[in-house]
């Protein structure tokens, strides 16, 4: 029996989501996003955002299914990755029109609901990460134009800056 190479894959910045795929070549796949993360030309700005912050070393290449089925039909493939992304609320490569923090709101994700959490830039001006009390990470987001960055307390998802 010949050695599976399709299949759907994860990989999981630790501390910030999870971005998934599907390949006929899983590990030719992995060395694509690899070159990709090093050179900043990653397609996944929340990858990308997060290479630029730590380097791979946060970074967590995983197999998550392979088969016969998934070798030979890339509906399936693409079906499944797909289900990967919509069961998994901090998924990175989702695109939702709510993602991005405005003065008012923070992107609907429950990690973000109702605390209160510090807002500090990343690398670029259209970027923050985003911590709890602790100092955990909890996040990378995009950010809305002239944005104030700074302490601030959700209701729910409304911001609320902390004076």
């Amino acid at each position: 029996m010949a050695k599976l190479k399709a299949g759907v894959y994860s990989i999981t910045v630790s501390g910030v989501g999870t971005y998934y795929g599907e390949s006929v070549n899983i590990k030719v796949r992995w060395s694509q996003h690899r070159k990709k993360l090093y050179s900043g030309r990653h397609h996944c700005v929340r990858l990308r955002a997060a290479m630029r912050e730590w380097g791979m070393d946060v970074f967590e290449f995983k197999i998550l299914a392979q088969s016969e089925l998934l070798e030979k039909s890339v509906a399936a493939r693409t079906s499944l990755e797909q289900a990967y992304i919509k069961a998994d609320v901090n998924a990175l490569n989702t695109k939702h029109n709510d993602s991005i923090i405005t003065p008012s709101h923070m992107p609907s994700r429950p990690v973000y609901k109702n605390k209160q959490i510090r807002l500090a830039r990343i690398g670029t001006k259209n970027w923050c990460k985003v911590y709890d009390t602790g100092g955990h990470l909890l996040g990378i987001e995009p950010l809305s134009e002239k944005f104030r960055l700074g302490t601030f307390v959700t209701n729910v998802y409304e911001l609320v800056r902390v004076k």
